[in-house]
């Protein structure tokens, strides 16, 4: 009797697997996402397009965002309807060009290194109206950058992979407008630019899809 293949095996392939290595990602399209920070919340959206064996093109997306309201009777006298508002929000929204090289594109366990470019837009809002004082403060501007990252992705046979992935260089330049209002003083108004360089560890996992 012909030995019959074990279930595990036309389990594989009836799912069309195959070994995954980074040198297959050559001519295909990813779509990566965030699955949350390791250390801090965080969202980002990658597409990838392969270019070559061990490299491909990359255009990164990332929105950062919160929003806090609060209200409080502040008045000993509970039938009054002295209430204190405050408010807190904010918004940055970066998007990107930049390249991947994998270290190691003959195996489905890769290092790799990313270089980018970006534009950055941020804004934030703070809004605090107590008895007897009110503040407010208003900030917006753009940034433009270069960055550098480092990960390990893991491809697996059905067309996605596992990734660690994390930014270690930034430098950027921002140009910021400023506007400050408190209570009985006029409003005030100013701009700032600065250019500077970080290093940071932030790491985060992505799943990601190729086609």
């Amino acid at each position: 009797m012909r030995p019959r293949p074990p279930l595990f095996a036309l389990f594989l392939l009836a799912l069309g697997a195959t070994p995954a290595l980074a040198m297959d990602l050559q001519g295909k399209w990813g779509l990566g996402v965030g699955a949350g920070g390791l250390v801090s919340a965080s969202s980002d959206v990658t597409v990838f397009r392969g270019r070559s064996a061990t490299s491909g093109w990359l255009i990164d997306l990332e929105i950062r965002g919160s929003n806090a309201t609060g209200h409080e009777n502040v008045s000993p006298d509970t039938s009054l309807t002295q209430e204190a508002h405050q408010n807190t929000n904010d918004l940055s929204v970066r998007v990107g060009p930049g390249i991947r090289h994998f270290l190691v594109a003959s195996g489905p366990f890769s290092p790799y290194l990313d270089f980018g470019a970006l534009v950055e837009y941020s804004r934030s809002h703070d809004y605090a109206d107590i008895p007897g004082v009110f503040q407010r403060d208003d900030a917006y501007g753009w940034g433009f950058g270069l960055n550098a990252a480092v990960g390990a992705e893991y491809l697996t046979p059905w067309h996605f992979s596992l990734a660690a992935h994390t930014q270690v260089g930034q430098v950027m330049w921002t140009l910021a407008h400023y506007s400050t209002e408190v209570q009985n003083n006029p409003p005030y108004e100013h701009k700032s630019s600065r250019l500077n360089a970080t290093a940071s560890i932030q790491p985060l996992l992505e799943l990601r899809v190729y086609f």
